[in-house]
């Protein structure tokens, strides 16, 4: 097995060769290049390039395509402060103070805002440098719920929670989107698999788990697929394969700018079990 072959088959549940690495090495390969921390937050070839060192370096089988968390949340007019050796920041939430959702940058803006094109931009570059001698995961930055944190704080967040149940909706609602939109683009870009750092919904989403999952998660799947070879068939016959087809989401009657209704989270994914 190659390293793209080992890390598929280990994803998809079947026995690879022996157990595939692909380390979250971020700031070490940033510094082992000579790279500074705020260069490597805005250049996909220096992303690339300082992943493709490490790995070459350590000779482990696949690289991390990420940077780091403040994405989506400049995307959605979160002012972010960058560092030469350090992790940028967020500093300031743009609903600190407010509740008027009208004061963010539509999702057909934000989309194609800020940095929304960089990881898309250094998936793209890593199939075209390694091919598949390397297996390439591409982070598209977090959840909804987090991302919801970024723009409203965290503190106003769980008072919204139990206070005006219905505007935390209308905001997940909005952040659901953002998430999408960048995770069809990392997808569409070629990436051999994507990750989403959220608690609920953290793992590898492989081409078989992307496609038997809610509507809009299939919308993504499906730009995905378009753009990469099919993946070897998991073992429809699984338990787990059948918890996968047996998720269905629960939808309300709420609606945000005029769209269709909005996905209630907290009745999400129910039926997955681990």
């Amino acid at each position: 097995m190659n390293s793209v072959e080992r890390c598929l088959a280990a994803i998809g549940l079947r026995e690879p060769d022996r157990v595939p690495i692909v380390p979250l090495i971020i700031s070490h390969a940033a510094k082992m290049c000579g790279v500074r921390f705020s260069d490597y937050n805005h250049d996909p070839k220096i992303i690339v390039d300082c992943q493709a060192a490490a790995w070459k370096r350590y000779g482990y089988d696949g690289i991390h395509v990420t940077t780091d968390n403040w994405i989506l949340p400049q995307a959605l007019g979160v002012p972010v402060q960058f560092y030469p050796d350090l992790p940028p920041t967020g500093m300031a939430r743009p609903l600190a103070q407010t509740k008027d959702l009208a004061t963010l940058p539509r999702v057909a803006e934000a989309k194609n805002a800020a940095r929304m094109g960089l990881l898309p931009a250094a998936t793209r570059y890593a199939r075209q440098i390694l091919a598949n001698e390397c297996f390439v995961k591409t982070n598209f930055d977090q959840g909804p719920f987090s991302l919801a944190s970024a723009v409203r704080g965290i503190d106003n967040l769980m008072v919204d929670l139990r206070d005006d149940e219905q505007f935390v909706f209308d905001l997940l609602g909005i952040c659901t989107e953002m998430v999408f939109e960048l995770g069809k683009a990392v997808g569409a870009a070629g990436a051999h698999a994507i990750t989403l750092c959220k608690p609920a919904w953290k793992g590898i989403w492989t081409r078989q788990a992307c496609s038997c999952t809610a509507r809009r998660i299939s919308s993504m799947a499906r730009a995905w697929n378009s753009s990469r070879p099919p993946a070897p068939e998991a073992d429809s016959s699984s338990a787990r394969d059948a918890r996968w087809r047996a998720t269905r989401l629960r939808r309300t009657s709420t609606q945000w700018y005029g769209r269709p209704p909005i996905i209630r989270m907290r009745d999400s994914w129910e039926g997955i079990r681990a």
